[in-house]
């Protein structure tokens, strides 16, 4: 069995309260950017290129500490600052594919299994991994990267077809109030 911290390494987020205040708050990566780049909506606003230790640029793979969950940044949110609850992770693509990577860490059952372990007894009720925590998480053998890949592009189109039907859900939603409204007012006449 292989541990992560075998095959990558981990950045941590930077304390927002030692960023300068020149740093407007918008430029830090948030759980919605999180969110956005991991069901791959496209914004069409790029970020702003930024070079640094605790900004991120499109193609790097985050994972949240406090929703366990990993994403893979793409263009719209490129330059943001990543804060304490990030953590940026940095491994050979040769090796691991990043979206093998996200489903591996998002979905794998015998990874979520041993999350779960770790983030059992919290005190707080908040359960946050840390860097030992997810460098410590086994992975067995990866399979061969063309597989990897495959599975990776599988995951992304998922989790892209699950947003898209939730649109579609609210969509038909809406025209069929709008419809049954329009009757009961007709009625109502």
């Amino acid at each position: 069995m292989a541990k992560l911290s075998a095959i990558m390494s981990f950045t941590a987020g930077l304390n927002m309260a030692r960023l300068k205040k020149s740093i407007k708050e918008d430029t830090a990566y948030t759980v919605d950017d999180l969110d956005n780049d991991l069901l791959g909506i496209d914004r069409k606003v790029p970020g702003k290129e930024a070079a640094g230790e605790y900004t991120v640029k499109s193609g790097d793979t985050v994972i949240c500490l406090t929703r366990s969950q990993a994403t893979i940044i793409t263009p719209a949110t490129t330059g943001k600052y990543i804060n304490v609850n990030f953590v940026k992770c940095i491994f050979d693509e040769k090796i691991m594919n990043a979206w093998y990577f996200c489903y591996l860490f998002n979905e794998s059952p015998a990874v979520r299994h041993q999350m779960a372990k770790v983030q059992q007894g919290s005190i707080t009720g908040v359960s946050k991994l840390t860097l030992n925590h997810i460098g410590n998480l086994e992975i067995g053998i990866l399979p061969d990267i063309e597989t990897q890949t495959k599975i990776g592009c599988i995951y992304k189109q998922a989790l892209h077809t699950e947003y898209l039907m939730k649109i579609q859900a609210e969509q038909v939603k809406q025209f069929t109030l709008s419809f049954i409204n329009h009757i009961h007012k007709q009625q109502g006449e």
